[in-house]
């Protein structure tokens, strides 16, 4: 057949690409979870453009001022505000929103250079990207404010700064996503992020107390940062206001080196994708096993034997996630980081009431494991489909989900309660019935609306890659607002009656809202198989990929 084996120029294989994806955007409208989507996108959009306009208002203003007073340090420094934010923020991005593998175009007779491209710009139209490349231009309308001569310069200088932070994500992110696919380097990556995760909260205290050290440190690095791309573009700004032309020139050059060498390294992965590499991680077969009979580890006596065999299986799970492990220690330094930064008996509130201390511990262990709820399916995967064939309930199902995270937090709260009677003093047999009062309130309107929005937006979450992390949007968006309402109300209503001295008063207002909330959760876990049934499509689509 005539014209079967012609493969489009790149332009035309570009054109076919945005028509695909405008395709599939206007097919998704077509349905009320599509439309949801949109709005949902919509709202976290508007909130993001709020921050990215504040700090491009606050970066172009510390240009003007740098370049005015000859500050050029403070110029080095905004640039590396937009470096730091261009690698690091699409890691947090990537990870709760799904993402759009580019991997998939190769079954397509899809060209090296258009593949290249794609890739490219993908990563131009990222969040983080839009939001640094509007902070570069805050920065050149700043610079160019304070002295009109140094347009041009700015221009390449930050043009070429753009470029090498679009070549350096794109090649974070390919080699990020070769070494996860290995097991061994899996784990120590996550390994190092669980310690960086943990370290973070002492940043504050150790500055705090070590902070008089800061300067004399800082000044012995200074040379490392400026030999670093922010450290370079800056520089040759710096050296273009100075009337130093051929040293502006030399900084642009040793850019130019840096993009080159991130060009290099990911064309390395790029190829090695488009010419067909697995990253799967295969066995050898090896000889069966004699045959030996298998008991179950445990029966509780209060459950049937379905029941506890997912529960068993969760609990498994759920204490291999370091997502889950990061989010158990989080009100543990909280606590630990509040007990270093502040005066047992300065003016901290809460440091010198210890009831308060635990609350708060408390809350922010559900804002941590509650949202776990909102894609309680997503680490099934394609194992879903064996829930419509096995004979188990979908209510039993999420069911175990749930209290599995309820023994996780049950796990936590004695942690807390152990730390804070340890560092300040045990909390007061009131305020513990009070905040215990509070939990079948704030569990029962999270894990009712997380099982709704597990069955109705699910999204599957895959081990050992960035993408498709997190939850759907519009499910992350209103889990995001049921937390709010639970624990704002929650802690108002505990700080009033505190403040009235009638602590039995919030006891009383939680149980009521509890007992509530809980026969609406009842209701909703009555109608999972109902719903579950209606939508076993969009959960084996969502889910099976």
């Amino acid at each position: 057949m005539v014209g079967v084996g012609l493969v489009p120029g790149i332009g035309t294989q570009l054109s076919l690409f945005a028509t695909l994806r405008w395709q599939i955007f206007r097919n998704s409208l077509r349905t009320w979870r599509g439309r949801l989507q949109v709005v949902a996108f919509a709202l976290t959009s508007v909130l993001f453009g709020a921050v990215v306009l504040a700090g491009g208002v606050g970066l172009g203003a510390l240009a003007y001022f740098a370049v005015k007073q000859g500050e050029f340090q403070l110029l080095e420094g905004a640039l590396w505000a937009v470096f730091l934010v261009w690698q690091l923020l699409p890691l947090g991005i990537t990870a709760a929103t799904a993402q759009f593998d580019l991997a998939n175009l190769l079954r397509f007779p899809l060209r090296y250079s258009s593949f290249w491209v794609l890739s490219l710009a993908y990563g131009l139209f990222e969040p983080a990207a839009v939001g640094a490349m509007f902070w570069l231009v805050c920065i050149t309308v700043g610079v160019t404010a304070a002295r009109a001569d140094l347009l041009g310069w700015t221009l390449v200088v930050l043009l070429g700064f753009a470029a090498l932070n679009l070549l350096l994500n794109r090649m974070l992110f390919a080699w990020l996503e070769r070494w996860l696919a290995q097991r061994r380097t899996r784990e120590l990556l996550g390994l190092v992020f669980l310690v960086a995760m943990l370290s973070l909260p002492f940043v504050g205290p150790l500055a705090e107390r070590w902070g008089h050290h800061a300067v004399p440190m800082a000044r012995h690095l200074q040379p490392v940062s400026d030999a670093l791309p922010p450290g370079l573009a800056g520089q040759a700004v710096a050296r273009a206001a100075l009337g130093k032309p051929l040293a502006a020139v030399s900084m642009n050059l040793l850019l130019v080196i840096y993009g080159v060498a991130f060009a290099w390294a990911l064309q390395v992965r790029l190829r090695a994708q488009y010419r067909g590499e697995n990253l799967g991680e295969g066995q050898a077969p090896a000889a069966p096993p004699a045959a030996r009979s298998v008991q179950p580890r445990w029966r509780p006596s209060l459950l049937s034997g379905t029941l506890g065999a997912l529960i068993e299986k969760e609990l498994r799970y759920l204490f291999r996630n370091n997502v889950v492990l990061v989010n158990m220690v989080t009100p543990v330094l909280f606590l630990l980081v509040l007990s270093l930064s502040g005066n047992r008996s300065g003016g901290n509130p809460l440091v010198r009431v210890p009831e308060l201390m635990f609350s708060a511990g408390v809350g922010l262990a559900l804002l941590g494991l509650t949202s776990l709820a909102y894609n309680s399916l997503g680490f099934d995967g394609c194992s879903v489909q064996l829930l419509f064939v096995a004979p188990v309930r979908f209510r039993d199902v999420l069911l175990s989900k749930n209290l599995t995270l309820c023994v996780a937090l049950v796990i936590e709260i004695i942690l807390i309660w152990v730390v804070v009677s340890v560092l300040y003093r045990p909390p007061g047999g009131m305020a513990l019935l009070a905040t215990f009062a509070a939990l079948p309130f704030a569990l029962a309107m999270n894990f009712g609306a997380g099982n709704v929005f597990s069955l109705y937006f699910p999204k599957q979450v895959e081990f050992g890659a960035f993408r498709r992390q997190g939850g759907s949007p519009i499910a992350l968006l209103v889990g995001l607002l049921v937390q709010i309402v639970v624990v704002g109300s929650g802690a108002v209503t505990l700080l009033w009656a505190r403040s009235v001295n009638r602590l039995w008063l919030a006891v009383v207002i939680f149980l009521a809202a509890g007992a509530l909330a809980t026969s609406a959760y009842t209701l909703v876990l009555d109608h999972c198989d109902l719903m579950a049934l209606r939508h076993r499509e969009t959960l084996t689509a969502e889910l099976c990929r």
